[in-house]
């Protein structure tokens, strides 16, 4: 019933919590116990949260609701599976991974060309 969804969704919502604040660059903006809905700062990725949803839109991904430059707001249903949210904090980690190499790309490129 209702107190079945509900473990469900703290469940779900938790472990998205734990999984994508295991991604370099993401952290919670907050510890608080979330049902369904949390925000997460990717300030530390080297993209914006539109970069982010921009990125993943191309693997048919819908990672969240831009709420701030650098934050995302995500959210988890019940039907949402783990799988699902396994393959979203993958794309995450690929999208903040590519950019993280062209940054340190560039600034190497921007080193050699100052020696």
């Amino acid at each position: 019933g209702m107190a079945e969804l509900g473990e469900t969704l703290l469940a779900r919502t938790r472990y998205a919590q734990l999984r994508l604040a295991s991604v370099a660059g993401i952290s919670l903006t907050d510890a608080a116990v979330h049902l369904r809905e949390f925000v997460i700062d990717v300030s530390a990725t080297g993209l914006s949260a539109q970069g982010i949803v921009d990125a993943l839109h191309g693997d048919g991904i819908d990672p969240g609701v831009v709420v701030g430059e650098c934050e995302l707001l995500v959210c988890v249903t019940e039907v949402t599976s783990q799988a699902d949210i396994d393959r979203l904090v993958d794309a995450i980690a690929s999208a903040a991974a590519s950019a993280a190499s062209v940054h340190t790309a560039s600034a190497t490129a921007a080193l050699e060309q100052n020696a």
